[in-house]
């Protein structure tokens, strides 16, 4: 977990300049000293010692405009969640695609390997890999060592995608 004290020095993203009322974002830049408010802020800002019944009508406003945006935001996040699920799925489902081939390449009694016959192990299968991608490599090494249940359960989890 992060410590408060890396956090708190951390410097805040300047994301430009913003309504000193509702905070909603301008798309131009603002003077250093002034004080923005958005066209529906102009009437409304909030005022030293203003009246509970203003402050409310201007809270009322804000909730209102609000809402929409909050809505829009929850069906983007919805819907990145979705790809994000999606691409996760398809590399889930490629992995276990080369994991399945790569480990029909196995060292048989002789040395050899059994599928593809070279006569040494690992193959040349197994070593393009390697150089390819050391990490997968050693992912599907880890996997060399489970049992077929083990590998089904780590590979597919609940889904079964080879009877899909």
């Amino acid at each position: 977990m992060y410590n408060v004290s890396e956090i708190s020095d951390i410097p805040p993203i300047d994301r430009g300049p913003s309504c000193a009322c509702c905070a909603m974002r301008f798309a131009r830049a603002a003077d250093d000293n002034e004080t923005l408010h958005c066209p529906r802020c102009r009437l409304h800002y909030p005022v030293a010692g203003e009246a509970p019944e203003r402050e409310l009508t201007r809270l009322r406003d804000h909730d209102h405009r609000l809402r929409g945006g909050y809505t829009v935001a929850w069906n983007f996040q919805n819907q990145f969640h979705d790809r994000m699920k999606s691409a996760l799925h398809s590399r889930d489902t490629w992995k276990a695609a080369l994991a399945e081939v790569l480990l029909e390449h196995e060292a048989a009694a002789d040395g050899r390997c059994k599928l593809c016959h070279e006569k040494e192990f690992p193959c040349s299968t197994w070593r393009k890999l390697e150089r390819v991608n050391r990490r997968i490599h050693r992912e599907v090494e880890t996997l060399s060592a489970l049992d077929d249940d083990e590998l089904s359960r780590e590979l597919y989890g609940n889904d079964d995608y080879r009877s899909a």
